[in-house]
């Protein structure tokens, strides 16, 4: 955080508030929401008035407000309260969103237009119930008491040159406490694990680190062994790094293979994983033109898996691993970490990295320490003990309490080791000791809990650790003693810690490993029935970003169910699927269920028929339908296996254009989930026919299916899927020509997946809302959404959007400024180069345009050329039959081309023009 470096009384504090999720015009709305917002807008005012500020303005939902900066977080928090308190059931709940900002005040009183505009981007990727903060309002204003912020890092925001630190501001008394990162746009410093401790004896090392990630891209590895402090260097670099930018923290901690990391990067970056390229190509394409930095933490369990990675990001993305030994990545770049020095300046111990580390781990206990000349020998050889691996020194800190530093000499030198004699490298064989050691001095119950708590996959929350029989208190004391590692409202264990407790949980508590495992797994399914069986949506969202929290989790627990208690996996199957779809993990599930085997008949069909429902949404259709016949011929008269497997068989007719066959399977699939009361999938059953009539041009029975997919999105309680549904009506309306009733359809899609955070459904809407704007001749509203839409379409990777978005911001300028269009356009091409032949050649289509209206008749004919590929021909026959309108006489281009080099031959061409020759 900043200083504060002059009095609250200089500064003003801007704040602004919404409703969450409430578009529209005020007179559309029903009356009970007009009322609604009356009293909404009367307890803002009466709440900013207690407080010494003035509402400045209503627009819409929002209420933009100044006040004294002393005050300005205060009164946000009061206002949340207020909302909180209230009773809004006549509109089904009221959430409501707040943003503060705060600058230098002008003496007159005047409104800053440039902080306005800061707060306004604050609140905007605020979600709803949530108290976003800058660092400028965090340093400038007074905390209300028992208040908390969590940092969520630098974001970069359009038109604002430098990023800017966002916080969240927590307290007891509101209902919501957690949130994901901000939704912004371009998050610039996406979500770090705080580190509360300074980082000791590391100057040289982050200097050569720093020098290292300013320099093109790559992959640099930090290696050393257990305890040496390679995870907290690295955290280290991001922070310091996430101000210039984006920054992604991915545990790989027990991930043994390839395409789980690509899965785990994947879902790292909120990147779905869509159409028929291999994830490593759709990967690249994403990061080939980004600025990223991507931390790998404890990737001992992939080396020699991720060569992958010398391939896998542009110029300006950077990996930085943390492992044992090398990853043997071609290009890699190595850097190895020893222990702490234990010789200070001058060679005084006192003040040499290790002890300033010790004494903070000791001065932690509530504990004075100093060394005289005779201790300060001891803790020399101490520390040659230990190698000087930072986490046994913080680890014999804590025995300090109990033991003189002679007693902790002789208990490190005599081998302590309870499974195997002690061998391996002095740093390792340093680390075990103090690891045996801080065990030793546990009492029984403080041991049964820390090898509880390693059943863990990548953390755990109180409440979860309390399922296990772990209560809060026991989890304070492990933490006290530096066995567990508080992140946040999350708790870790090393992965040395967790390795070793993990053998005592099988050795010592050899009978209760089965049995917290079983609890482990029985609590973690259920979140993931839940997050499916709420029907109100604040409770679902709030499931569904603890399911993305602990993903991890989830994993283990239903490979558990799977090995043990087939029933209870298949139980829990349906929920999985759905949960991770609706968060647009569709990567994640493929890559789960493709390493899950099962010798039950029933589970393993059932496993690939819901596999072969992510392959298709992922584009691999050939795999989707090989595993959907497979699982029917194993499973014939199962309704739930065989009502996937058609409804997937029903998808790859759907993406083949033959309508009858997907009309065919989508049926049978609808009647078999009707039939078993599965309102979910009926939904989906239903949705997909809907569409399909509607593309072929039949809106009497898409209109038909439409209400019947709304019939069963209430029965199922399930609003968050409720986004295809008015999508799809405002497809309709579009083809009916009601502009304002397809506007209305795609707005409340809108509101539906901003309160679930489906991103990569938010974008094509925005495309849409574009178009409707640009039909009703509303330019600058047309470009705001096809710039939005690009931007969410950079963040989430679907170049099909941005594409679409660009091509909309082109036909906005081709009036009055061809030469800007054709560039949009050719940007577009660019983006369109790595998708399919239909795609490419719409953007082939509108750039020969665009040349024929400039009378650029060479490239025109260059363009339509391409467009007469015989690929092209067949599966663009609208675009082919244009080109032969506009230059049937142009010259098809050599078939030894591939489409990317001609393409590339386009995009040269226009860039640097032809030579002129004599």
């Amino acid at each position: 955080m900043a200083e504060r470096t002059d009095g609250p009384e200089e500064f003003a504090g801007y704040l602004l508030v919404d409703i969450e999720g409430s578009v529209g015009k005020a007179e559309r709305r029903p009356k009970s929401m007009r009322i609604a917002e009356r009293r909404y807008r009367d307890l803002i005012t009466d709440v900013v008035a207690r407080h010494g500020g003035i509402v400045r303005d209503f627009a819409g939902d929002g209420v933009f407000v100044t006040l004294p900066a002393d005050r300005a977080l205060v009164c946000a928090l009061a206002i949340q309260q207020g909302v909180q308190a209230r009773s809004w059931k006549k509109v089904d709940g009221l959430i409501v969103r707040v943003a503060v900002h705060c600058g230098r005040a002008d003496p007159t009183g005047e409104i800053d237009r440039v902080l306005a505009n800061r707060v306004a981007r604050i609140l905007h990727c605020a979600w709803g119930g949530q108290i976003l903060v800058s660092a400028a309002a965090v340093s400038a204003c007074a905390p209300p008491d028992d208040a908390e912020f969590c940092d969520f890092g630098h974001h970069r925001f359009k038109g604002v040159e430098e990023p800017l630190r966002l916080f969240g501001l927590t307290h007891p008394t509101l209902a919501r406490k957690d949130f994901p990162p901000p939704r912004s746009n371009a998050g610039y410093g996406a979500w770090l694990p705080p580190q509360a401790l300074p980082i000791f004896g590391r100057a040289a090392d982050i200097e050569a680190l720093a020098a290292l990630l300013s320099d093109g891209g790559g992959l640099i590895t930090i290696v050393g062994g257990p305890g040496a402090g390679k995870s907290r260097l690295a955290l280290e670099l991001g922070a310091s790094a996430s101000d210039r930018r984006a920054v992604y923290f991915v545990s790989l901690e027990n991930i043994k293979s390839g395409d789980a990391v690509l899965a785990a990067i994947a879902t790292a970056l909120s990147y779905p994983f869509h159409g028929a390229a291999t994830p490593q190509r759709q990967l690249f394409d994403y990061l080939r033109d980004k600025r990223f930095l991507i931390l790998l933490d404890n990737a001992d369990g992939v080396v020699g898996e991720v060569g992958f990675l010398s391939r896998l990001g542009g110029p300006g993305v950077h990996f930085l691993a943390t492992s044992r030994e090398p990853l043997g990545v071609e290009g890699e770049v190595t850097t190895v970490l020893g222990g702490l020095n234990c010789g200070g300046p001058d060679g005084d111990v006192r003040q040499s990295p290790a002890f300033l580390l010790f004494t903070q781990s000791v001065h932690a206990l509530g504990e004075k320490y100093e060394l005289d000349d005779g201790e300060c020998r001891i803790f020399s050889e101490i520390c040659a003990e230990v190698s000087g691996a930072p986490l046994a020194l913080h680890l014999i800190a804590h025995w300090t309490p109990v033991l003189s530093l002679s007693e902790i000499l002789a208990r490190l030198r005599t081998g302590l080791g309870f499974l195997h004699k002690l061998g391996g490298a002095p740093l390792q064989r340093g680390i075990e000791r103090a690891v045996f050691g801080s065990w030793d001095l546990l009492d029984a119950r403080q041991k049964q809990a820390l090898a509880a708590l390693s059943v863990f996959e990548g953390g755990w929350d109180l409440a979860a650790a309390e399922a296990l029989g772990v209560p809060a208190d026991m989890s304070a004391v492990l933490e006290a003693k530096r066995l567990i590692e508080k992140r946040g409202k999350r708790r870790v264990l090393h992965p040395f810690i967790r390795e070793h407790a993990g053998e005592r949980l099988r050795a010592a508590f050899i009978e209760l490993a089965p049995h917290l495992q079983e609890r482990h797994s029985d609590y973690f399914l259920e979140i993931v029935r839940q997050a499916m069986g709420s029907s109100e949506t604040e409770l679902q969202r709030g499931l569904l970003d603890r399911v993305d929290q602990e993903l991890a989790n989830v994993r283990a627990a239903w490979l558990f169910a799977v090995r043990t208690k087939p029933s209870a996996a298949r139980g829990s199957l349906e929920a999985l699927f759905y949960t991770l779809v609706l968060r647009a993990h569709l990567g994640e599930c493929s890559a789960l269920l493709s390493a899950t085997t099962s010798d039950h008949p029933a589970l393993a069909a059932h496993i690939q028929a819901v596999r072969a429902s992510c392959e298709v949404q992922l584009g691999a259709y050939a795999m989707a339908e090989a595993l959907a016949v497979r699982a029917m011929t194993a499973i014939g008269d199962d309704p739930v296996i065989l009502a996937h497997c058609r409804h997937t068989l029903g998808n790859v007719a759907h993406a083949r254009a033959d309508f009858e066959q997907a009309r065919s399977h989508y049926e049978v699939a609808f009647e078999l989930r009707a039939a078993c009361g599965d309102a979910m999938g009926s939904y989906y059953s239903a949705i997909s026919l809907a569409f399909l009539n509607l593309h072929h041009d039949r809106r009497d029975a898409a209109r038909a299916w439409v209400k019947r997919s709304f019939e069963f999105c209430h029965q199922a309680g399930q609003f968050g899927v409720a986004v295809m549904a008015y999508t799809c009506a405002g497809d309709i309306a579009v083809q009916d020509g009601s502009a304002t009733l397809a506007d209305e359809n795609y707005r409340r899609a809108l509101d539906v997946e901003q309160a679930l955070n489906h991103p990569h459904l938010r974008a094509p809407l925005l495309v849409k809302l574009g178009a409707i704007e640009t039909e009703r001749g509303c330019a600058e509203r047309a470009r705001a959404h096809y710039e939005a839409a690009l931007d969410v379409a950079a963040s989430v990777g679907d170049r099909r959007v941005a594409v679409n978005a660009l091509l909309g911001l082109a036909a906005l300028l081709e009036e009055g400024d061809a030469a800007g269009a054709r560039g949009l356009v050719l940007r577009a091409l660019d983006q369109a180069r790595s998708l399919a032949p239909p795609q490419i050649c719409a953007v082939l289509a509108r750039l020969a345009r665009l040349y024929i209206a400039c009378d650029d008749k060479g490239r025109a004919a260059k363009v339509i050329g391409l467009m007469r590929w015989p690929m092209f021909v067949a599966l663009a026959p609208e675009e082919s039959a244009l080109a032969e309108s506009l230059a049937p006489d142009a010259p098809v281009p050599p078939q030894a081309k591939t489409v990317d080099a001609a393409i590339q031959e386009i995009l040269t061409d226009e860039q640097f023009g032809a030579p002129l020759l004599p």
